[in-house]
């Protein structure tokens, strides 16, 4: 249990998508629950006891903050999914209607429900704000991908190839020929 509890601790998360608080919670929300089955057939070993009281004592702690980051993550993935739909392919024929119009008013009234709720504790009040301004400072440049057919979402991959020219510009020519 120590060396599990160990690695669920030593884990770290990725950005955007991967959140390492919402993991460490599941996995020790999983210890706990294994934990307890051991319990039931070892009742008096001490060490498990404090190891599992532990563990709940820690649970408790955070179960609050679990629950709104958990349901602001949820948002987070929900209008990924909205963005994340099929983009045109080169040469193919254009759609009757243009696929940002459809994308823009499904993320739209997304963001339109999440405004209807009123039962949202202050954190996801201010997190719902926040989608809210991060969302309109985006609008103008965000739906073009869905109408250019070939035209990527981001700029990464050009963005990673001025890195990597530069990179290897710096290894063969030296610092003063980099700029």
């Amino acid at each position: 249990y120590a060396t599990r509890l160990r690695r669920s601790l030593s884990q770290s998360g990725r950005k955007p998508f991967r959140l390492a608080g919402l993991r460490l919670y599941a996995d020790l929300l999983a210890l706990q629950g294994s934990l307890e089955t051991a319990l039931t057939h070892l009742p008096d070993e001490p060490r498990l006891t404090c190891f599992a009281n532990a563990i709940c004592k820690g649970l408790l702690s955070f179960e609050e903050d679990y629950t709104w980051i958990a349901e602001g993550y949820s948002w987070v993935e929900d209008i990924n999914d909205i963005l994340d739909v099929s983009l045109p392919a080169p040469g193919a024929a254009p759609p009757k209607e243009p696929l940002s119009v459809s994308v823009r008013d499904r993320l739209k009234a997304y963001l339109e429900r999440l405004e209807q709720r009123t039962d949202l504790p202050a954190p996801l009040l201010d997190f719902r704000q926040h989608l809210r301004a991060l969302t309109k400072r985006y609008e103008p440049g965000l739906f073009h991908c869905y109408d250019i057919p070939g035209l990527p979402r981001t700029n990464n991959d050009l963005e990673s190839l001025f890195g990597r020219v530069r990179r290897q510009t710096l290894l063969t020519s030296g610092p003063h020929h980099a700029q």
